[in-house]
């Protein structure tokens, strides 16, 4: 008995628990992720409202409707225009990304940063690596800033079926050892 409640709490303590505050709510996390756009600064968040209420960085938890937050505090963006695609690579985040034009996902043509913040809906079909080509133009076209930004969609949560799975199936092949281990001593001792 004493050994499947040790199973049944080795998995529990794998099973994911979501944190809340004892007087107010769920913890939200803020996630944003920054890159470089020639001196200048942006910022990227995703969103999935229809699934979640929380932020996304580099991982997108999931495929569907997102929305993408570019946000800027230099004044010098908010004076030219913004040009966004977003292209879906192949290969993945950890080894080398080739990108394919032919493999545009969306376009957003130039338009003016005046707010400092870009906001893009987007439904994403299919799981994988994707990176968003961001063009800052002035207005007379003699200052052109390039950025790139790496993000994944859908690949979380099978890397965290695949962990838990890991870490279950580790766990009763421990519990086995042990038992197997332990049946043989008591057998070995009885003599028989």
């Amino acid at each position: 008995m004493r050994l499947l409640l040790a199973f049944v709490a080795a998995i529990w303590l794998q099973t994911p628990v979501e944190a809340q505050q004892v007087t107010g709510g769920p913890i939200q996390q803020i996630e944003q992720c920054v890159t470089k756009i020639g001196p200048d600064v942006l910022t990227f968040t995703f969103y999935q409202p229809l699934k979640s209420r929380n932020q996304f960085c580099e991982e997108i938890p999931e495929t569907g409707p997102t929305i993408i937050v570019i946000d800027s505090m230099q004044d010098e963006l908010r004076d030219m225009t913004i040009e966004l695609r977003l292209i879906k690579a192949t290969g993945n985040m950890d080894s080398e990304m080739v990108l394919d034009e032919r493999s545009l996902e969306a376009y957003l043509p130039p338009a003016k940063f005046s707010t400092g913040t870009l906001t893009y809906e987007h439904n994403f079909l299919e799981r994988g690596s994707y990176i968003a080509l961001i063009r800052a133009k002035d207005q007379n076209g003699s200052k052109e800033y390039n950025a790139t930004f790496g993000f994944t969609v859908g690949e979380t949560s099978i890397r965290e079926l695949i962990a838990t799975s890991f870490l279950s199936i580790s766990g009763f092949g421990g519990f086995w050892l042990w038992y197997r281990k332990k049946f043989n001593h008591a057998h070995h001792n009885s003599g028989c």
